[in-house]
């Protein structure tokens, strides 16, 4: 295998990870545009470092958003977790502003939760991606691209291997 075959099934990797977490809050966000909406009650708020235990080997910590929301469906209470659409989940593992994030929504504080009408247990506060969702998803073109000019270079020096042998 080639150094540029690595860079290409790497680069592809990385563009697959990216492309998928991406369309997939995009794809929410699309599907959650005819949402009802209603009054929720912000019962938990604040940002956290949370312990991953791994059996194999040392553990991990993240710095994630813990928030959690109270909206009644149909006489049915449910508890909402998700603030927007994060290509990173509803817990924000990545973002370093989670503290910043937990202070939008103080315990307590009135918000408008939407909720999908065929899986009320879904909610979200606000319908719109974030904008970690769209650059995830510009930063998966871009590797796709880097993927496409490696398996380009690859295919480009079999040819020059198959011209110069007799």
């Amino acid at each position: 295998m080639t150094s540029n075959s690595s860079r290409c099934i790497f680069a592809w990797i990385i563009a697959a990870v990216l492309l998928f977490r991406a369309g997939t809050a995009i794809h929410d966000a699309f599907q959650a545009r005819n949402w009802p909406s209603l009054d929720a009650i912000v019962t938990e708020s604040d940002a956290r470092w949370v312990e991953h235990r791994q059996p194999v080997r040392r553990s991990m910590w993240s710095y994630q958003l813990h928030l959690r929301y109270e909206y009644i469906v149909g006489g049915r209470k449910y508890i909402g977790t998700r603030a927007w659409f994060s290509a990173w989940g509803p817990t924000e593992n990545f973002n370093p502003l989670n503290a910043a994030v937990a202070n939008k929504f103080p315990v307590g504080a009135r918000v408008q939760a939407h909720y999908d009408p065929l899986n009320p247990s879904h909610s979200v506060l606000y319908k719109t991606p974030r904008l970690s969702v769209w650059i995830a998803f510009v930063l998966g073109l871009l590797c796709a691209k880097v993927g496409m000019t490696y398996a380009r270079r690859v295919e480009d020096k079999k040819k020059e291997q198959l011209a110069g042998a007799p």
